[in-house]
């Protein structure tokens, strides 16, 4: 017992040794090091306790937090009801997150009735996030205002906006656009100061068919980098496109998703025509995101953080084409 006492006593006098060896380095660097090992841990424990106990695992010091996207923070707080599945209708992909069923080749060629080319205002376009923004280049730089966001409108989901809101103008579409910055100065409560601005919208302009909530989405690597989503067309590289339909499963009340659903079919659809590959998969979501507000509600996601504001704007250009095909009522298979 007492050989047992001295080999312990000689085993520590050997760590505090090592200690002092380990100052000739950053001191509380080195110690930490040291003393994260398991094999240095489960050796302490033996000279406490005199038995042998082997520490499984990695101890490591928590790499830094890199900083993220924030979640949604309203009409997103309810669970994903069931698996994500992915069904196709001709070319037009659907990501169910719902759980819930539909009829999608019935959706896709449900007669559309409307008529945005009769002179009122017709197109609403407004942004619940107006300050997301892209990966800046050398030719397009900006002041942030937080992480992948900023204030200035050349740069930030306003300019995507502006830009579509011109092309369906020319097109000879009456369209509205909206630059409220719903999500500053704070982002907490971005749909909620959204809703209130479309109310008023739509008591205003009673012939408004068609509500366009244009974001862009937020694509990560393992590591925390930006992602864009992007295709090459004649060289030219675009920022993908992908539709947003919100449903009740989350518990909000949405009696339109169908019709909504419909709608995205039918752009989607339009889209591909004009630019295959231009749509990632239509994505229908339990969260309501304000669409149980008018059967022409859409949320679109032009490219990601990681797309350069040119690639978004080309893809704004593509999206202005497809709304044209539309603008008289169609169905899928006609563009009348």
């Amino acid at each position: 017992m007492g050989e047992s006492r001295n080999l312990r006593i000689w085993l520590t006098f050997l760590a505090l040794a090592a200690t002092v060896l380990l100052c000739r380095e950053d001191i509380t660097a080195g110690i930490q090091r040291f003393f994260a090992d398991p094999e240095v841990v489960s050796f302490l424990l033996y000279l406490e306790t005199g038995k042998a106990i082997h520490v499984s695992g990695q101890w490591e010091t928590t790499p830094p937090t890199l900083p993220t996207i924030p979640e949604e923070t309203a009409e997103t707080t309810q669970p994903t009801q069931g698996p994500a599945a992915m069904e196709n209708s001709d070319s037009v992909y659907i990501r169910n997150s719902s759980g819930l069923p539909y009829d999608a080749d019935a959706l896709l060629h449900k007669q559309l009735v409307w008529d945005l080319t009769d002179g009122e205002p017709s197109v609403l376009i407004f942004h619940t996030h107006a300050t997301e923004s892209y990966t800046p280049t050398k030719e397009n730089s900006y002041e942030a205002s937080s992480y992948y966001r900023t204030l200035e409108s050349e740069d930030n989901m306003l300019r995507v906006g502006q830009v579509l809101m011109e092309a369906l103008q020319q097109m000879g579409i009456d369209a509205l656009h909206d630059t409220t910055l719903h999500d500053y100065p704070s982002y907490t409560g971005s749909y909620g100061n959204a809703r209130k601005t479309l109310k008023r919208y739509l008591e205003g302009e009673p012939t408004l068919q068609l509500l366009l909530d244009i974001h862009r989405d937020a694509v990560e690597s393992d590591s925390g980098k930006q992602l864009p989503t992007r295709i090459t067309v004649d060289g030219r590289k675009i920022a993908q496109i992908m539709l947003v339909v919100g449903t009740d499963a989350g518990g909000l009340h949405n009696p339109l998703w169908q019709e909504n659903l419909a709608l995205a079919l039918k752009l989607q659809h339009q889209l591909e025509a004009i630019c295959p590959g231009i749509c990632r998969y239509i994505s229908l979501r339990p969260e309501r995101f304000n669409q149980d507000l008018s059967p022409g509600m859409m949320l679109i996601e032009v490219g990601a953080a990681g797309n350069t504001l040119e690639e978004a704007l080309g893809a704004a250009e593509i999206l202005a084409q497809a709304i044209g095909s539309l603008a008289k009522g169609t169905t899928a298979d006609s563009t009348s």
